[in-house]
């Protein structure tokens, strides 16, 4: 052999690779990588002595035949190829039979057929494998380079096996796209392993390998391991990230074989491990882990494909029937269900009853057998039994560790279904065993002088209780698990970012000297919108608002967002609690902190992350929380900072509660006498002129040119001591308020440009709204003559958005006191409909009815009309709540419902008491509204009227009455109002 094709040969020979049961083969980069065109041509010069015909032949051989002259080159027949290029047979036609392979080179022929060629060809490992099941040559070699047995059973054995990472397209095909798509694919990357001398790239996969008993027939075990097929294949098109995923299938000589990615343990080598496994030292992995499983185990019971999402329209019903420790799989992050081996999907109309197969009898359900154990016919119920058994197990690991299971499993050893018989099963033939609930009781701190129980102990308790029942009836439903696993792990991912960001707030308070104000406040201030979202879902029901509000159950998508949302604060949060804790060890001087203003941005937008996953409706509710929370109080100080908010806001969720803090806190330097910072709004009486009158106000303009509405504030007597200047410092704040009013649009005030004094009077300005020109009230569409009655849908977007108004004027702790249809404004063009005169009500008022202060005394109306609106109990106790301006807005909407004054009702009682009335109104009119305007807009009016949302004077009893308002009335009116009619 000459120099260049001994060159060629030598490095065949160093890059040959040995398989694991002592099989040499030649991979495809290696035939790639050693046959370039230059060391083509320079091994052909060798024996191809006509320069033309051997340029040809190179270039054909590497275009179309390295590995056919590889296989050549390596038996030392490499001068053949041209034989092969004749018969036109190359790469392409690989393998070749051994009759063409005889017929080409008749003495090589046999040989290149049966043996060599196979050295050349090994298996690749490709996704078609997981669309078809392969049927492999007997001569194909398997490009394994290491196998160790992990795991055997009844009908298989699972290899850990290490494959050459150039002879698959798994990494690629499988990996990449399950990370496109958030599915889980655990340890499915090239890694380098020592093997021999060697250190090798391989892929680590798992690889089921099926046995044939004696007692089976080929036949049943082929029909065995398509059903698993089918199963895996189906369940797989979900991309369930807690669902193994199947790899593909062969067949191969007498080896049926199923691979899957290789996963470190599973469940019940975990469960002896005296340290925690990868992210499960933290408890809430293992909240993550077991809703994920319930996930898995749900779709196997009712598996729904959708041709836009999955490829394909499929819906079945299954069951799992082996579910138990050896058969989940334990990653570092979470539990994946596998071995469906026992398991069946069905077409709906089947059924999911069937005979009970063999299987262990720790998790065995009741009614899996008799009192002589031979099997009955069971359903889904018996996977249900099995993961209340796993959750036991689990709550028990999380506390007591490995030794805890022992401890566990030798209590349950005893009788099982048969007297006679003991086992660790947790039924005894009666019921649970008598050590399965002292167990339990141990969890869950009893007596009292066992250590008490972790905090999450009784939830799991409860839940493996709820499933462990054995009338299956009664039993949990895996829907059901779900839901109640989705609360449970929520919570356990919310709660440490809660506590996480308490935390750093605290340890900033305690260090003021090297931190400001602001930042602290601003990072409470997103404390308390996280706290919001969770009180959606009920995730956090201690605090004084939440626990009375009626929650929406978390779902599985706004489950794994919190997982990722809190995974990502905690650590950014850690990392700022680091620098705390470094600064209390330092004993020479305490260290200057400075804060960094990323932190906010970072946590601000995680927290925005969640609050998009929320409905139109639940954001509502959120933002109501939020907005209750943070307005809380009645510092200055903080409401001036969450008014500095605005400059930054990006959306209406903070600048709303800017705005209300800008208002508030001009109301409480009301209530406190304290100065304004300008006089701005008191205008000259000379740039004011009055042209007309509208009811108890004016209508007139201001420089000579603008139209503007006046409403006059009347004082009474107790005002005539004060000062001028100290009445006109009052005015300034309450103008102050109504001029920030209008960055509220759903405050439907009108925006305050100043004010005059008058006599015994402030007159208070407001421009009419651009492109109108005549005002009207509610009070005189309804006593107007023809009676024309709004649409359904107008009447309710009208009433919503005085509801609305209401709400935002108490979120400010503003009363209005003085709420009746006269108040209700409308400013609208001449001769426009009354359809478009009610699309943009406005409420005045205000300046009447301010805080109960008594550095506050104005002159309430007399227009008799004006008591129908009173609650009966102010007229005894005259002592104002926040529940009487919701008695008023109710009969204000039951004129909006019926198109009708109260007063026209109300006439025909003229000695009747102020109770009478109220009752007669409820018991005939009220009712009226449910045949009119529907159910609900009547339940919401029943509310605002009947009295349940009477709650006593007190910051803590307004603000309770507030969230029955916002629960019963204003989340009412705001679905209808978004409703089409």
């Amino acid at each position: 052999m000459r120099a260049a094709r001994k060159s060629l040969w030598g490095s065949l020979q160093r890059k040959r690779q040995l398989t694991f049961d002592h099989q040499y083969y030649f991979g495809n980069h290696v035939i790639d990588s050693l046959f370039a065109m230059e060391d083509i041509a320079a091994a052909v010069a060798e024996f191809i002595p006509d320069e033309g015909a051997r340029f040809d032949i190179g270039s054909t051989i590497f275009r179309m035949g390295r590995q056919t002259f590889a296989i050549l080159l390596w038996n030392h027949e490499e001068e053949s190829i041209t034989k092969f290029i004749e018969h036109r047979v190359l790469d392409g036609r690989l393998p070749l039979e051994k009759s063409l392979a005889e017929r080409i080179v008749p003495d090589f022929g046999e040989s290149f057929a049966l043996e060599w060629q196979w050295h050349f060809l090994p298996f690749t490992l490709d996704s078609d494998l997981q669309l078809h099941h392969g049927i492999v040559e007997h001569e194909r070699i398997f490009p394994y380079v290491y196998q160790e047995s992990i795991g055997e059973g009844a009908f298989g054995e699972v290899l850990l096996t290490a494959v050459d990472s150039s002879q698959q397209t798994l990494t690629t095909s499988v990996a990449t796209r399950a990370a496109e798509e958030g599915q889980f694919i655990p340890d499915l990357q090239v890694v380098q392993m020592k093997i021999g001398d060697d250190e090798l790239p391989v892929v680590r996969i798992a690889r089921k390998r099926f046995k044939l008993p004696q007692s089976q027939t080929e036949e049943s075990r082929d029909r065995m391991i398509a059903n698993e097929r089918s199963c895996l294949r189906e369940l797989g098109r979900l991309k369930h990230r807690n669902i193994i995923q199947m790899l593909g299938s062969y067949a191969y000589r007498d080896e049926r074989s199923i691979l899957f990615p290789h996963v470190e343990m599973n469940l019940e080598e975990f469960l002896k491990r005296s340290d925690r496994f990868g992210d499960f030292i933290h408890d809430r992995t293992f909240f993550s882990a077991l809703q994920g499983l319930a996930s898995a185990l749900a779709c196997v019971h009712n598996l729904k494909l959708n041709a836009e999402t999955h490829g394909i329209e499929l819906e079945r019903i299954g069951y799992h029937h082996d579910f138990r420790p050896q058969n989940v799989l334990v990653s570092p992050k979470t539990f994946l269900l596998a071995d469906f081996g026992l398991s069946k999907l069905k077409p709906v109309g089947d059924g999911s009853r069937t005979e009970w197969k063999t299987g262990g009898p720790s998790y065995r359900a009741p009614e899996c057998t008799d009192m002589t154990f031979r099997s009955q016919e069971v359903g889904r119920s018996i996977d249900m039994w099995a993961f209340g058994c796993m959750v036991a197990e689990v709550v028990t690991y999380m506390k007591s560790g490995p030794d805890g299971i022992t401890q566990f499993r030798r209590s349950r050893h005893s009788p099982g279904v048969h007297p006679r018989v003991e086992d660790e099963s947790f039924y005894n033939g009666l019921g649970l065993k008598p050590a399965v609930h002292q167990w339990f009781d141990t969890l869950l701190g009893e007596p009292a002088s066992l250590e008490p129980a972790s905090p999450y102990a009784a939830d799991l308790v409860a839940l493996s209780l709820s499933m462990l029942v054995v009338d299956t009836d009664e039993r949990l439903k895996c829907p059901r698990l779900c839901k109640k696993l989705n609360f449970l792990c929520a919570r356990s991912h919310l709660m440490p970012a809660v506590e996480a960001l308490e935390r750093l707030i605290n340890q900033m308070e305690a260090s003021l000297e090297s931190t400001e104000g602001q930042p602290i406040m601003e990072l409470w201030f997103e404390l308390e919108r996280l706290k919001a979202w969770a009180a959606v879902f009920g995730l956090i029901g201690q605090q004084r608002l939440l626990s009375r509000f009626d929650h929406t159950e978390i779902e599985e998508g706004e489950v794994e967002k919190l997982r990722l949302v809190s995974h990502k604060m905690l650590g950014r949060l850690q990392l700022e609690l680091n620098k705390y804790d470094s600064n209390l060890h330092h004993t020479d001087m305490m260290k200057s902190i400075a804060v960094d203003t990323s932190v906010l941005d970072e946590i601000r937008d995680l927290i925005q992350d969640l609050w998009e996953l929320l409905s139109q409706r639940n954001k509502n509710r959120a933002q109501f929380l939020w907005c209750a929370e943070a307005l809380d109080t009645h510092k200055i100080e903080r409401l001036h900072i969450l008014e500095l908010q605005k400059p930054t806001a990006r959306d209406d969720q903070y600048s709303s509660i800017s705005a209300l803090a800008a208002i508030k806190s001009l109301l409480l330097q009301f209530e406190r006498d304290l100065p304004s910072e300008g006089t701005w709004a008191l205008l000259a009486e000379g740039d004011v002129g009055i042209e007309e009158h509208f009811g108890p106000n004016r209508i007139g303009t201001y420089q000579g040119s603008e139209k503007v509405f006046i409403e006059v504030l009347h004082y009474d007597k107790r005002w005539e001591g004060m000062g001028v200047e100290e009445r006109a410092t009052r005015m300034q704040l309450v103008a102050e308020g109504f001029h920030q009013s209008q960055e509220l649009p759903e405050l439907r005030v009108p925006k305050c440009i100043g004010f005059i004094p008058m006599k015994n009077a402030f007159g208070f300005l407001y421009p009419f709204p651009t492109a109108t020109d005549v005002p009207n009230t509610l009070l005189a569409l309804l006593y107007a003559k023809p009676k024309l009655v709004p649409a359904l849908e107008t009447r309710i977007q009208l009433a919503n958005k005085l509801v609305s108004c209401i709400a935002g004027l108490h979120s400010i702790g503003w009363l209005h006191r003085n709420l009746n249809s006269d108040n209700i404004v409308f400013f609208t063009k001449q001769g426009c409909s009354t359809e478009e005169a009610i699309e943009n009500p406005y409420v005045i008022g205000l300046t009447r009815a301010r805080p109960d202060s008594d550095g506050w005394h104005s002159e309430g109306p007399n227009d008799a009309r004006i008591v129908d609106y009173s609650h009966p109990e102010y007229a005894k106790t005259r002592r104002f709540q926040v529940a009487y301006d919701y008695y008023s807005l109710g009969i204000i909407l039951l004129e909006i419902g019926l198109w009708r004054s109260v007063g026209s009702i109300t006439s025909k009682w003229p000695t009747a008491a102020p109770e009478a009335i109220k009752f007669t109104l409820m018991e005939k009119y009220v009712k009226d509204l449910r045949s009119q305007m529907g159910s609900a807009y009547y339940g919401a009016v029943l509310a605002c009227m009947d009295g349940c949302l009477l709650s006593g004077e007190g910051r803590e009893n307004a603000t309770t009455s507030r969230l029955n308002f916002y629960e019963r009335v204003g989340d009412v009116l705001d679905r209808m109002s978004r409703s089409a009619l």
